[in-house]
């Protein structure tokens, strides 16, 4: 996955993480707690749309697990194959060249 596609996927989150949060029910505080990411960083990412590829991490990992919330996720254009395919290993490595 390139870097430019990374931060496609964060800004995609970022950007709808007000309504997918509320789908999940979480105030946040319960947000905070459950990805590790601070009640005033998670305010921040949600008015100003932008995160890091590790919060983007925590986050889809606690979306995740609300199958419900799933369905909004891939609505918004977040390729959970895509996804998965990277962060398992099968995914195409666009850097492979500088790995030696």
């Amino acid at each position: 996955m390139t870097e430019t596609r990374k931060e496609e996927f964060t800004n995609l989150l970022a950007a709808n993480l007000p309504m997918l949060r509320k789908a999940c029910e979480m105030s946040q505080t319960r947000f905070s707690e459950l990805t590790g990411i601070s009640r005033s960083a998670l305010s921040v990412i949600e008015n100003k749309k932008s995160m890091t590829w590790s919060q983007f991490l925590s986050v889809i990992t606690v979306l995740d697990f609300h199958p419900n919330v799933k369905k909004h996720v891939a609505a918004i254009g977040i390729d959970y194959d895509e996804l998965n395919d990277f962060l398992s290993g099968n995914g195409r490595r666009e850097d492979a060249r500088h790995d030696k």
